[in-house]
């Protein structure tokens, strides 16, 4: 693979096509970078995998041994517990890959057990991917190349951000990253009821303008922001180890210890929430 990367003949395959790796593949195809028909995908239920694939433009292929064949670069999008089963019978045709795993809990070292000698990366999505605006928590140790790197970060970068994150933070940097969303929805939707409780018919302002915009202005201009990450870091904690950072004496430490992992943090929210706000969908 050469060091210039020509997306548009890239041949992407997804092993597995669910709600992930959909949106995966709507990220790529509204990018323009990346052709819909150049791009296949197995899965369980072939019927369903067809009208999938064919309302994008896409290959539905019937099994992973043919995904793999027709691709340079395979999406592993299938359930955790089924990937030694899957990739099993195909270890041999993925060493001429590129392997991109989108599989939670399989980090560099698990792949190796099970595709030795191929070049593969573990990352955890979420599906804001879809509309190019996700946040994709990347394991630093991998297996490829660095004309490998060039070309699966080329493709990521489309999606969002990818941010890379040592192995012992790859799960809970996706779990944070894919959660984040979700729990700033409930504020905004808490903060619209009770305006709603109070003067009905504001509702509507308040979810769909107001709350929104009011967050974004304490984000880009207020040391609330840093809060947040110390709020991150207080949840955030696996196995002793706290994911988003070494510790802060208090908001104003962000660039204190730590500081890479609280970058994270900060990317993650720093994508996330602007999504939320009106102005920036105009």
């Amino acid at each position: 693979m050469g060091a210039f990367v020509n997306l548009e003949t890239t041949k992407i395959g997804f092993i597995g096509f669910g709600n992930m790796a959909s949106a995966m593949a709507d990220g790529w195809i509204a990018s323009d970078a990346v052709l819909a028909e150049n791009m296949c995908a197995c899965a369980g239920r072939f019927d369903a995998l067809k009208v999938r694939c064919e309302e994008r433009g896409m290959h539905a292929l019937e099994n992973a041994e043919a995904v793999v064949e027709a691709s340079d670069v395979v999406i592993i999008a299938v359930k955790p517990y089924m990937i030694e089963r899957v990739l099993g019978p195909v270890a041999q045709l993925l060493v001429d890959k590129v392997v991109l795993s989108v599989a939670a809990g399989w980090d560099c070292e698990s792949y190796e057990r099970v595709i030795p000698g191929a070049r593969h990366l573990s990352t955890v999505p979420n599906t804001p991917v879809a509309i190019n605006e996700g946040v994709i928590t990347c394991e630093k140790a991998s297996t490829l190349t660095e004309d490998d790197h060039a070309l699966v970060f080329a493709l990521l970068d489309l999606l969002g951000t990818p941010v890379e994150v040592e192995t012992r933070l790859l799960s809970v940097a996706g779990t944070v990253g894919g959660c984040s969303p979700a729990f700033i929805a409930m504020v905004i939707e808490a903060l619209a009821d009770a305006a709603g409780s109070h003067r009905p018919g504001l509702v509507d302002q308040m979810g769909i303008f107001i709350v929104p915009e009011g967050l974004h202005g304490q984000l880009w201009g207020n040391p609330w922001y840093k809060t947040v990450f110390l709020f991150l870091q207080k949840i955030a904690v696996h196995d002793g180890v706290e994911a988003c950072g070494g510790a802060c004496n208090d908001a104003g430490a962000a660039g204190g210890s730590g500081s890479h992992q609280i970058a994270v943090a900060q990317t993650m929210l720093h994508d996330f929430l602007p999504k939320l706000c009106p102005t920036t969908l105009r």
